[in-house]
C-alpha cells in the first residue's frame, strides 16, 4: 500500500520552499482530494511565510533572523505533515492518487522470501507454574516469530505440533503440563511459505 511521507523537517530549506509550492499547486484544486475552505489559504500563507524568511537569512544571516526562519519552518512543516496524513487517509494507499499530490512516496517494502536459520534461540521457565518464555535473536526482515512446542515424544510432523505466533521476538507460552518435557523450536517467517528451523531445545515444565 502506497504512502506519503510526512515528515519534512529535516528538508533542506530551498527544497522545502520548491516542494511545498508543488504540493499546494498539486491539491489546490485537486479532484481526488477534499479540504476544509481555510487549510489550502492557510497552506498558501505559510509558504509565503517562509520563503520571506529564508530570502531574509539569506541576505542578512543574523541570528534573530535565523530564529524567525526555523520557526517559520517549524509551522510550515507541521502543516505538511497534517497534509500527508490526510492524504492518506483520503487517498486509502491508492498509488494513482498519491501521485498526484506531489508528496514524496516512501518506498514500499520489497516481499522478503525464505529467511535464515534463527539465531540466538533460548526458552527459559516462565514467572508462574506452567509457562515458558521463548526467545531468539531478532531479524530485520521477519515479518513474525513462530515458535513450535510439543510435549515429548513430539510428533514427527512439525503441522502437529502447537504454533505460538508472535510479532515479538520473546513470547510466554503458556498452559503446559509441570513435570513434563517438551521440546520447542522457532523460525522466522517472512513472505515465503518455507520455514527454516532453529536447532531443537529440550526443557522440563516447571
Amino acid at each position: 500500500m502506497a504512502a506519503a511521507i510526512i515528515d519534512y523537517s529535516r528538508t533542506p530549506d530551498e527544497e522545502l520552499d520548491h516542494l511545498a509550492q508543488s504540493i499546494y499547486n498539486s491539491l489546490n484544486p485537486n479532484a481526488f482530494f477534499t479540504w476544509k475552505a481555510d487549510v489550502m489559504p492557510l497552506f498558501q500563507t505559510n509558504i509565503k511565510t517562509f520563503r520571506e524568511k529564508l530570502e531574509i537569512v539569506m541576505n542578512e544571516p543574523l541570528p534573530k533572523n535565523r530564529t524567525a526562519k526555523k520557526e517559520a519552518k517549524k509551522v510550515l512543516t507541521s502543516q505538511m505533515r497534517d497534509l500527508a496524513i490526510e492524504a492518506n487517509v483520503q487517498s486509502q494507499g491508492d498509488l494513482g492518487k498519491l501521485q498526484t499530490t506531489a508528496f514524496k512516496l516512501a518506498k514500499e517494502r520489497a516481499p522478503i522470501g525464505t529467511l535464515p536459520k534463527p539465531t540466538g534461540f533460548k526458552v527459559k521457565s516462565g514467572e508462574n507454574s506452567g509457562e515458558l518464555l521463548a526467545m531468539v535473536d531478532a531479524y530485520k526482515d521477519a515479518d513474525m516469530y513462530f515458535f513450535y512446542i510439543a510435549q515429548v515424544p513430539v510428533p514427527e510432523n512439525i503441522d502437529n505440533w502447537r504454533l505460538v505466533p508472535s510479532t515479538s521476538c520473546k513470547k510466554t507460552i503458556k498452559g503446559l503440563i509441570p513435570g513434563k518435557q517438551y521440546e520447542l523450536k522457532c523460525a522466522y517467517k517472512g513472505a515465503s511459505e518455507e520455514l527454516i528451523f532453529s536447532d531443537p531445545i529440550l526443557i522440563y515444565i516447571q
